[in-house]
């Protein structure tokens, strides 16, 4: 093998980690954004729970 040959296989590798990093980093981005879509869906019915009001009957029926 010559050094030509050499530097060609050295720098064909360092490319394909590059591609194999980029897209591993993507796929990470996918899976984040997908549980942080699936963790606000599940606190949006805490958010409205606790902007209602919880009124005795007994308090409906004095006001009649």
């Amino acid at each position: 093998m010559t050094l030509r040959e050499t530097d060609y296989y050295s720098e064909d590798a360092l490319n394909q980690r590059e591609l194999a990093r980029t897209a591993q980093r993507g796929g990470a981005r996918k899976i984040r954004e997908e549980l942080e879509r699936q963790y606000d869906a599940m606190l949006s019915p805490m958010k409205i729970r606790s902007s209602l009001e919880i009124v005795p009957v007994r308090a409906l029926k004095s006001s009649n």
